[in-house]
Parts: structure tokens; C-alpha cells; sequence
């Protein structure tokens, strides 16, 4: 997480470098946002405005972490499960 931090804001949002590859773009911006802690620096307008210039379709990034989300609530519910099981066998 706090590499793709570095790098996405070293590497896209420096005046000198244009528009980044969009995989590569994507891959920063979602893994920063998922593991790294970019919770609030989301909010903040200028920084959003800028990854969405350096960002090719990067508006649509949004909706990759709503799924990304989606995917950490189903092994979350799947781990209490195998936990609650498991604890189950142990005490009969």
C-alpha cells in the first residue's frame, strides 16, 4: 500500500509525467486504496482531480473498489464461518 502511495504520487501527479499506462494507473490506485490507507485522502477534491487527469478511464475506479469491498465482505463471512465450525469441534 505504501508503495503504490509513493510511487502513484512520485510518478503520476508530477508535472513533468503525462498520462500514465492505464493498468499500471489502475493497479496503484486500487491497491492504495484497498490495503494502503487512502480512506480520507479520497476526499480530498485536488488529489482525486489529479489522479482522474494522470489516470486514463479512471473514473471508473470506483466501482472496481465497491467490488473489491464486496470481495473482502465474502471471505470475512467466510472465515467467522470456518472460526465458528471449528470452535464447535473443539468443544464437543
Amino acid at each position: 500500500g505504501a508503495i503504490a502511495v509513493l510511487w502513484l504520487n512520485n510518478t503520476a501527479l508530477s508535472a513533468s509525467i503525462g498520462p500514465l499506462e492505464p493498468v499500471s494507473g489502475w493497479a496503484a490506485w486500487v491497491v492504495g486504496s484497498t490495503t494502503g490507507d487512502w480512506g480520507v485522502g479520497l476526499l480530498n477534491v485536488p488529489q482525486v482531480e489529479a489522479f482522474w487527469r494522470a489516470i486514463p478511464y479512471s473514473i471508473f475506479v470506483g466501482v472496481t473498489l465497491v467490488g473489491v469491498a464486496l470481495f473482502h465482505l465474502l471471505l470475512t463471512e467466510l472465515l467467522l464461518a470456518w472460526a465458528a465450525r471449528r470452535a464447535q469441534r473443539i468443544d464437543a
